[in-house]
């Protein structure tokens, strides 16, 4: 067995004052980056965002670079439409990404600052979710009558400076005429892991399996029925759209989404190296 290559992603959330902050660190051997982005704690305008490079295998891309939102831009879904088109560009990718991991977490964080955004009370807020994600997820489509309420189901200290927690770890290994990926995802809220084994010279997957330890609702660990959907794809020719219709929507998780995109991603950006790897150079 030969390990590759490995990438670490954390996101952490926290409160100060006025403001809530997020913080998205990603490091793999080839890059090193970390994404900023403050936000008021009442209307959750953006104040400032910005990702400094530290390390990028495109020596353009190192520096300190600042991401200037329109004014009223919201770190939440709306500002998660805002980054596709401030970003959009291919050579802007792993800024995009931090940006997305940063207003993730804000949006994960939400729960514990509800009455200062302004929601009367946890019911208030249970139902403000219940709206935007009918028929968002397999929770929300499927829901069971054991389930707990969001709020109810979060962890219940009440928090006074960090909200918010999620790290996860991507790694890529060759095991005799095969490439084995996994993936963790680990927060506050969930925890998820998937594995996949794919044939070194076709890029063929042969086996991708999901498991949830984790989760709000029962019907969640039940996506894990999508495990063979992939058998058979090229996992470097995957697109994310593809990702979106087998693992999300109203039958899947947005959490698999991510999760599985962040591992495919990961092969297709190593391609040219584990093509060298399988050619012994």
């Amino acid at each position: 067995m030969t390990f590759i290559k490995q990438a670490n992603i954390s996101v952490s959330v926290t409160m100060a004052e006025d403001s809530v902050i997020a913080q998205s660190l990603y490091l793999d051997r080839e890059k090193e980056l970390q994404g900023t982005v403050c936000a008021d704690i009442n209307t959750y305008n953006i104040k400032e965002a910005f990702c400094e490079i530290v390390k990028e295998t495109d020596k353009d891309m190192e520096g300190l670079r600042r991401i200037s939102f329109p004014e009223g831009t919201k770190c939440h879904i709306d500002g998660k439409r805002r980054v596709a088109g401030l970003l959009g560009e291919p050579r802007n990718r792993h800024v995009k990404y931090m940006m997305d991991q940063c207003i993730n977490g804000m949006i994960q964080a939400e729960s514990y600052i509800y009455r200062e955004r302004g929601f009367e009370d946890r019911e208030s807020y249970n139902r403000f979710w219940d709206e935007i994600e009918e028929k968002g997820c397999r929770m929300y489509s499927h829901p069971h009558r054991d389930d707990l309420r969001w709020m109810d189901y979060i962890p219940q200290y009440e928090r006074k400076h960090l909200l918010f927690s999620r790290y996860k770890n991507i790694e890529i290994k060759k095991a005799g005429n095969a490439y084995e990926g996994r993936a963790r995802f680990i927060d506050s809220y969930h925890e998820l892991y998937a594995d996949c084994c794919c044939d070194e010279k076709t890029g063929d997957i042969e086996t991708f399996e999901i498991s949830y330890c984790r989760a709000p609702g029962k019907c969640c660990f039940d996506n894990n029925i999508h495990s063979g959907e992939l058998l058979g794809r090229n996992i470097f020719r995957l697109t994310k759209g593809e990702l979106v219709e087998i693992f999300g929507r109203s039958e899947g998780c947005y959490h698999l989404v991510e999760l599985s995109k962040d591992l495919v991603e990961f092969f297709q950006e190593s391609e040219a190296e584990l093509t060298e790897v399988s050619h012994g150079i």
